[in-house]
Order: C-alpha cells, then structure tokens, then sequence
C-alpha cells in the first residue's frame, strides 16, 4: 500500500474551508483504488473515529482513506466514501480557523493503483474570500529494480523448463 498525505498552501490567506464534495455531478473528490478501513462497518471520512477503534477491528487509522480534520473543528457536508471514491465538504468555524497551510486528506491505495482529485478551498484574503482549484492524479508503478527481479526470475523459469524438455 502507498500512502501520501495532501497539504494544502496559499500564498493568498488563510484556508477556511474546501470542497472536494462530488454531489450534483461535480466532478470533485478522490477517486481510484482507494484502501478504505470501517472499523464495525463505521464510515472513518474525517479523522473522528479513535485510533483504538481502528486497533480493536485489527487495522490502523494509517490503513485508512480520509480527510484530516476532525468534524469538531467545523461543519461538515455532504461527506461520503466508498471503495472507489472519498468526497465532502469542510468549513471551519472561526475558533478553528487554519493558517494559511492545511494537510487536509491522507490518501491509501494499493500497488499499481491510481488516484485523481479535485477539489476547491475557501482562502480568507484581506480583499475576501477567494476559491482556488486543485487537480492531479497519483499512479504507481513498480519500481525498475522490481521490474528486473520479475524478468530474472521469468528467464529463470523459461531456462529451467528448456532443460527439462531437453533431458
């Protein structure tokens, strides 16, 4: 499994908010081969659900897709998850205010998966609030290293059936 943790950071202002919320065929949101973990069939799509929770049903809230902010530091909306997608919407209140840098989801996906995003933020600026697009894609591929161990091994093999159709 691979794991990466999305900051986000504005030069403009602080971050009050984002929406990565795919209702009404937005189009925003993860979506690709995600690892998502529910521990006793709990949805964990912000970082709410206690890591003993997690450790009880035998896996960690690393193994996990989700966003990482917990719902008490604001309102969130429209918040969904599946195998294939992780979605919502984030607005905090003002006691939680964030500067203006924000590592808001951590994203697992297995080997030779790939994961795309979209998603918008709600920057604070001294002229007002401003939305600023995000975009991309996660792939992994093995590394070359992996690559020739497997071919090795597959000349090894082909070898050793020659051999034994010679003898």
């Amino acid at each position: 499994m691979f794991t990466v943790v999305l900051t986000a950071t504005s030069d403009a202002g602080r971050i009050i908010g984002f929406n990565f919320d795919s209702s009404g065929g937005s189009g925003l949101g993860f979506s690709g081969s995600l690892v998502q973990v529910d521990p006793f069939g709990q949805k964990a799509i912000f970082n709410d659900v206690p890591a003993a929770v997690f450790e009880a049903f035998g896996a960690s809230p690393k193994d996990d897709t989700h966003f990482l902010v917990p719902t008490a530091q604001g309102i969130a909306i429209n918040a969904a998850e599946s195998a294939t997608s992780l979605s919502g919407a984030f607005n905090f209140s003002d006691a939680n205010a964030q500067g203006p840098s924000l590592a808001f989801a951590q994203i697992v996906w297995r080997f030779r998966g790939s994961v795309s995003y979209t998603g918008d933020f709600t920057v604070a600026t001294p002229t007002g609030n401003v939305l600023e697009r995000v975009s991309g894609d996660f792939s992994i591929l093995p590394e070359p290293s992996t690559l020739v161990l497997a071919g090795l091994g597959t000349i090894g093999l082909i070898a050793a059936r020659r051999r034994r159709g010679a003898a």
